[in-house]
């Protein structure tokens, strides 16, 4: 009966999934950023140009362009301090200059320095572009085929579905953003072949299992062996995702900041992953205390990760992204979900069955709210179009 409760978990999440792709959605744009750190011309300016002539509109231009302060603004923002840092240590030389007095050009490259405390100016390169349902759609697609995998069903009522469920999606999203969405089609068929040529083979009945008589008993080894490890895969793909929506709502959408945040993401998954394999391999002798031993350096590793991801959020919180989109303070509640699903880990007590049950109530929670958050966003995107 729990098994078929599996079924019915997948077929949910799959219907997510494919609500999502039906949806019209929006578009991110990811930057790669660089802040200004090219002091060399325009210090040389300062450093060799004639007393005589500093005081010259050209110059003043010339310094404004060095100091890529001269950039047209997009609408809505203002110049950076550092610019107004610049022109006014610009002002002092000019005034200096009237004196005729060597020591301008020292009193200038000073000042110039002295910008550094300023907010600087920074140069951004639009680099990628992420659909913001994508991710979650990924999430459902990762989820549905793993309760799928731990229903247990035949291989090949295991293999067909998730197969045309991995096909639908892919090419979904190919037609909807082929350059844009093309990695996550790559991702979406690694999964697939990972669950069919690894994860399938690896979960398959011993023999001696198999010889086992009485069907329940057969039954509850199902269960042991199957349920947690499709769980801890589960986790290991979708933390990333939950993860990535924190840089999309709050941290600038650099690729750089999305990069390490997705990771430490992955971290606090594939962690917990590694924390139960620990569980489920070291189970006898001398084996007990190494196990122990391992799990607590684990565990060290997903509050660390858990603790970096929660003060970057910290540290680059946008209230703005919060007034406009239900996944600004969505996307740290669910993050928080899957940080707290990692840090259950905690050693010895996976021995204790409802830890893991806690454990994926939480997931299931995250998941439906994850649907809600997103459908509820798209929904008002479309609207005001």
């Amino acid at each position: 009966m729990a098994l078929l409760g599996y079924a019915a978990l997948a077929i949910l999440h799959a219907a997510f999934a494919i609500s999502i792709l039906s949806m019209p959605d929006a578009q991110f744009t990811l930057t790669l950023r660089r802040q200004f750190d090219d002091w060399g011309p325009l210090l040389d300016l300062y450093r060799s140009s004639p007393i005589a002539a500093n005081a010259s509109d050209a110059m003043y231009q010339r310094a404004m362009d060095l100091s890529w302060c001269s950039a047209p603004l997009p609408s809505g923002t203002i110049r950076s301090p550092y610019c107004a840092c610049v022109a006014r240590q610009h002002a002092k030389f000019s005034n200096a200059s009237l004196f005729n007095t060597d020591s301008a050009r020292d009193e200038a490259v000073m000042g110039l320095v002295s910008c550094l405390s300023s907010r600087p100016v920074w140069r951004v390169w639009p680099v990628w572009g992420v659909h913001y349902g994508t991710p979650a759609t990924f999430a459902f697609f990762v989820t549905a085929c793993f309760l799928w995998v731990a229903a247990n069903f035949s291989h090949r009522w295991t293999s067909i579905p998730i197969w045309t469920l991995t096909l639908g999606v892919s090419i979904a999203l190919f037609v909807m953003a082929p350059v844009r969405n093309g990695l996550w089609v790559v991702t979406v068929l690694t999964v697939s072949i990972i669950i069919e040529f690894i994860l399938l083979p690896g979960m398959q009945i011993p023999a001696e299992a198999a010889a086992i008589t009485r069907q329940q008993q057969l039954g509850d080894y199902v269960r042991a062996s199957k349920l947690p490890s499709c769980f801890w895969w589960c986790e290991y793909l979708c933390a990333p995702v939950f993860a990535l929506y924190i840089p999309l709502m709050h941290c600038g959408r650099d690729i750089v900041m999305t990069g390490v945040v997705v990771m430490l993401g992955g971290a606090v998954g594939g962690l917990g992953l590694r924390s139960y394999w620990f569980d489920l391999i070291l189970q006898d002798g001398k084996n007990v205390q190494f196990k122990d031993v391992m799990q607590r350096i684990v565990w060290l590793g997903i509050l660390a990760s858990s603790v970096t991801i929660i003060t970057l959020t910290a540290v680059y919180y946008d209230g703005h992204s919060s007034a406009h989109f239900a996944m600004g303070t969505g996307s740290i509640a669910l993050m928080g979900l899957t940080v707290t699903i990692g840090l259950m880990q905690w050693p010895g007590v996976q021995k204790h069955n409802w830890i893991f049950a806690a454990q994926s109530l939480i997931a299931l929670a995250r998941n439906v709210a994850l649907f809600g958050i997103v459908f509820r966003d798209l929904t008002d995107i479309h609207s005001d179009e």
